[in-house]
């Protein structure tokens, strides 16, 4: 059984994992468009995005073979 803490804890992930794919996507979108601040906003978004993946490989980086024992264990 895995414990509430590191199902916390990966979930945490999955959010982070989830705000970078899409910050991509929406940069792309906003990027392309015709908005008329679209460079500010493209900027803010893109910063967020290198935030949390910077933020989720200092989390990840080390802990791979936890985080694999633990979903072998449940």
């Amino acid at each position: 059984m895995v414990p509430q803490k590191s199902r916390l804890s990966e979930s945490h992930l999955l959010r982070m994992r989830t705000a970078i794919v899409l910050g991509g996507i929406i940069v792309s979108v906003i990027v392309n468009s015709a908005l008329p601040a679209k460079e500010m906003l493209a900027s803010i978004i893109s910063l967020i995005v290198v935030a949390c993946a910077a933020l989720e490989a200092c989390i990840t980086t080390g802990s791979n073979g936890r985080i694999t024992a633990l979903r072998s264990n449940s």
